[in-house]
């Protein structure tokens, strides 16, 4: 690792470990990017393997700003260059793909979280489409493959969106007749080990044990619910238990508009068993509810515009058109060796 970042380093730039230091630097930066704050780069530029991951780095010159994470896996280690700015950014990250696979020091490289112009500088600069090695295989370009994410905040709660208006009146309805309480909080350092677990069982329940890993690192700097980030746990309370049901970690990526890095809604039937609930009509909508509540709050704040991220599965991004996403298309692309040759 030490000879990779050597090389992030060998044009002058400043190569920077991922952290509150690097605040003032992004913010710099910040242009309303999903890909592009500190959260963003926490989850998408991580440094290790499917055990240990640590931050990654941010590689910041005067025409360059990139994050950097490298991942081993059985075939191989991959560096991602995360969300690139600048007018420098496809021929610096070409140079340094070029040296670190020819090296032998990686044996791809990925960037992601591109925009549809940003693509083609990359594209004409001899990357290619993810497709040919795809990151995932049903998700080539991870959950930037299916684009329903963009939610125009004042639009969404005038109550235009009918599908998400149902959604909403049907687990207000549970809430009334299983006497049940709702209400958001925001996570402090003592709730933030809370908040892991409530992400860590949700996504075992369903079937995303890695993503519970990529997420883990950023419960480990416990950001306050206060400009500009968006830290907040959710809790429903019956007669017979307070359950944690739902975990909101976001941040602000330009003036008024940010992005859901974590939006977990737990919707297993053991939450109902915890909470003593005998009839389940309408707890299947509360995904939909828990975003409502989320998107009243964030428009108090004077937010207009939230990114929700792109999505891995067509489930997932089915969910977010009924609760009023618009597609927004990013891109990755990627480098190999034989490329090169």
């Amino acid at each position: 690792m030490s000879a990779v970042r050597q090389a992030l380093a060998g044009s002058g730039e400043q190569v920077v470990e991922i952290g509150p230091r690097i605040e003032g630097l992004i913010r710099s930066w910040q242009c309303g990017q999903f890909g592009l704050s500190l959260r963003a780069l926490l989850l998408y530029a991580q440094w290790g393997d499917w055990n240990e991951r640590r931050p990654g780095v941010v590689v910041a010159g005067e025409d360059v700003l990139l994050g950097v994470g490298l991942y081993h896996r059985p075939d191989g280690w991959h560096l991602h260059a995360v969300c690139p700015q600048g007018g420098q950014r496809a021929p610096r990250i070409r140079t340094i793909a070029r040296q670190l696979l020819a090296a032998g020091l990686v044996d791809r490289v990925y960037v992601r979280h591109l925009t549809p112009s940003a693509e083609r500088e990359f594209l004409a600069a001899g990357f290619v489409p993810p497709e040919r090695y795809p990151w995932l295989p049903d998700s080539p370009a991870e959950d930037e493959t299916h684009p329903h994410r963009l939610v125009s905040l004042p639009e969404i709660m005038s109550g235009r969106q009918r599908a998400l208006r149902l959604a909403f009146r049907r687990f207000a309805n549970f809430l009334r007749r299983s006497q049940a309480l709702f209400w958001l909080v925001p996570l402090s350092p003592d709730s933030y080990p809370l908040a892991a677990a409530v992400v860590r069982d949700h996504l075992q329940v369903t079937g995303k044990p890695l993503a519970a890993h990529d997420c883990e690192i950023l419960f480990r700097l416990p950001l306050p619910n206060s400009d500009p980030y968006v830290s907040l746990l959710c809790w429903l309370q019956t007669g017979s238990a307070r359950i944690p049901v739902g975990v909101f970690l976001g941040e602000q990526t330009g003036k008024t508009s940010g992005a859901l890095y974590v939006n977990v809604a737990r919707r297993d039937p053991a939450v109902l068993e915890m909470l003593g609930c005998q009839d389940a009509t309408g707890f299947s909508a509360i995904a939909a509810f828990l975003h409502a509540q989320l998107f009243a709050t964030l428009l108090v704040r004077g937010w207009q515009k939230l990114d929700l991220g792109g999505s891995e599965t067509p489930s997932l991004d089915r969910f977010k058109q009924t609760i009023g996403a618009r597609p927004l298309v990013t891109k990755w692309v990627v480098l190999t060796r034989e490329e090169l040759t």
